[in-house]
Order: structure tokens, then sequence, then C-alpha cells
């Protein structure tokens, strides 16, 4: 076979080759096209649900955690009953008395009575027994920051008769406001003394 053979006989072979890879670019085309777009969607849709799957797991068990934690604050919290009685009532002058304070506790006029309360602290942060009712009143009036912040000035008197109560609430306050680990850490400083709320602490924390 002589140059000029050879050169026409290659031409012809890569116009073949060529020709065959386009018939096969039009046969992909044309099957993809035949592709129903219902199908195309029905895929899509699933990417998607694949994709959102994590989230909606994450907020499933947010929410699920969430509704445990208040069902475990509703089990375990009561209002702590007035054990200071009616006694110097002149200790705080003016309408912030003592006796008009507890009254309106007892009363379950919480609102009114954290008022007083509020008033009465203001003499002095050594009143923990006003400041512990003030927290007492502000979980009643679902004013959790607040009721956190009087009970935490509670524990920091170590002389205090209310250090183990305030504790207590702490830890419920937390679990009301779903943060289980800050609770976790109150139940546990309860559970390691002879403290009332050991029982208590223990049993809480068993369930968190």
């Amino acid at each position: 076979m002589n140059e000029a053979n050879k050169k026409n006989h290659f031409s012809r072979v890569e116009l073949k080759q060529r020709l065959q890879q386009l018939e096969a670019e039009i046969q992909a085309k044309e099957a993809y096209a035949e592709i129903p777009l219902s199908s195309i969607r029905k895929n899509n849709w699933k990417v998607c649900f694949l994709l959102l799957l994590p989230v909606l797991f994450a907020t499933g068990y947010f929410l699920y955690t969430r509704a445990y934690n208040k069902k475990l604050f509703s089990q375990y919290y009561e209002p702590y009953p007035n054990v200071i009685g009616y006694t110097l009532q002149n200790t705080v002058e003016g309408p912030a008395s003592r006796t008009e304070a507890l009254q309106l506790y007892e009363q379950g006029r919480y609102a009114d009575a954290l008022k007083y309360f509020e008033q009465a602290s203001q003499m002095g942060k050594e009143h923990t027994d006003f400041l512990f009712y003030a927290g007492i009143a502000s979980i009643e009036v679902n004013q959790l920051d607040k009721a956190e912040a009087y009970m935490q000035e509670v524990v920091k008197h170590p002389n205090s008769s209310f250090v183990s109560q305030a504790e207590w609430y702490l830890a419920l306050i937390h679990l009301r406001k779903s943060e289980p680990n800050q609770a976790k850490e109150h139940l546990r400083l309860l559970t390691q003394s002879t403290d009332p709320f050991k029982e208590k602490a223990s049993s809480l924390l068993n369930k968190l």
C-alpha cells in the first residue's frame, strides 16, 4: 500500500471512529431525554430528604429532651413553705415588711410578694431569707434568670440556713431552662453530703 492509499485508509478509519463516537453521544442524550420528569423529581426529593434528615433528627431530639426536662421539673418542683414565720416584723421598715411579704407568699400572690422581697433584699445581701423567697417567687412568675441570680447570691453565704435549699432550686431552675448539665452539678453537691435533699437529689440525678 503506497503512502497515498495509507493516508486515505487512516482518514476513513478516523472518520468512522468519529462517527461512532457521535452516534454514541446522540444515543446517550436520547436515553436521558426519555427519563420521565417525575422520576427526576422523585430522586431530587430523596436527595433533599437525606440532606435534611440530620436536621430533622437534631430538632426532634431537642424538642424531646426539652419536654422531658420540663416533665421532670414538674414532678420535683414545689414552692418552698414558709419556715420563718411572721416574727421580726419590724426588721425591715416600710411596706416591705416580712409579715406582708410572707402573707402574700402563702396566699400564692407571688408577683406581689416578689416586690416586697426585692425591697427587703435591698437592705443588705445578708438577708438570705428574703433572697431565697424572692428566688422562689421568681420561679413562680417564670422569671428564671432572676430566680437563678437570687439563689446564687444565697449560696455565697455558707452560714445561711438556706444554702442547701438554694442548691436544690438552682438544679430545678437549670432543669426548667433545659440545662441538664448545670443541673447535675448542683445535684452532685447535694448527694456528696448528709444533706436533707440528698435522697431527692440522687433520685433526680439518676433520671438525667
